[in-house]
């Protein structure tokens, strides 16, 4: 009876079976502004409050740059300033309303070292001084309401950036906006009267998996910053 229970009868002792904990995955952040311009020196501008497009422009004409180089600026020893509209709001200069809700807190101002001139006959000028230009850069959250917003404000863009991009608004080589395209980013760009002083602005997606847009006062200027956020 005992070896019947011990070989026919007695039920087979249960395995345990030992589950391994699934991993939770942890988005990781992309990396800021900061890390895609890390190395970049700085000047700080527009000390005194109620800093104008005007005292702006006037003071970066006075800053210290050599050909090609990017500079990071800022307005102000604790400069909180944020994104393009949040600045422009700052040196009183109009832009389109929601742009501002279309932007994130992931941007930076940059002064440029131009080299490319031209005369007034269009023609390029060899050995020409070092000229200052402005770049700004702001992280977009809604593209499609950034892009909307954008292209709205190429009616008044000229007017409202005039007196903080120094252009000659009688000298606008074409009546609208164009588009080029520059390392396969989309470029739209407007020329006083040649590209050494225009308003070009571009949506790039950069190196460190953001998308930005881009608003210069030259075409090597956006040149310049779309290789520097693209680390080419």
């Amino acid at each position: 009876g005992g070896l019947y229970w011990f070989f026919v009868l007695r039920a087979p002792v249960p395995e345990v079976v030992e589950e391994s904990p699934i991993p939770t995955p942890t988005a990781t952040p992309s990396p800021d502004l900061s890390s895609v311009l890390a190395g970049l020196e700085s000047q700080t501008f527009c000390t005194a409050s109620g800093c104008t497009a005007a005292d702006f422009n006037s003071n970066i004409s006075n800053g210290t740059i050599t050909g090609g180089q990017l500079k990071k600026i800022y307005l102000s020893e604790n400069d909180t300033s944020g994104n393009i509209a949040e600045v422009l709001d700052l040196l009183g200069v109009a832009y389109p309303a929601q742009l501002k809700g279309s932007l994130g807190s992931d941007s930076s101002v940059l002064m440029y070292g131009q080299t490319e001139a031209f005369d007034s006959k269009g023609f390029i000028v060899t050995s020409a001084p070092v000229e200052k230009r402005l770049i700004f850069i702001s992280e977009i959250k809604d593209a499609s309401l950034a892009n909307q917003e954008v292209a709205g404000w190429e009616l008044t863009m000229a007017t409202n950036l005039q007196e903080l991009f120094d252009l000659v608004s009688n000298k606008p080589s074409d009546q609208d906006f164009l588009d080029t395209n520059y390392s396969g980013t989309a470029i739209r760009y407007k020329n006083f009267p040649w590209p050494d002083k225009s308003i070009d602005y571009s949506m790039v997606s950069a190196v460190n998996g953001k998308s930005y847009l881009v608003i210069t006062n030259s075409r090597e200027s956006m040149y310049s910053a779309l290789d520097k956020l693209k680390g080419l």
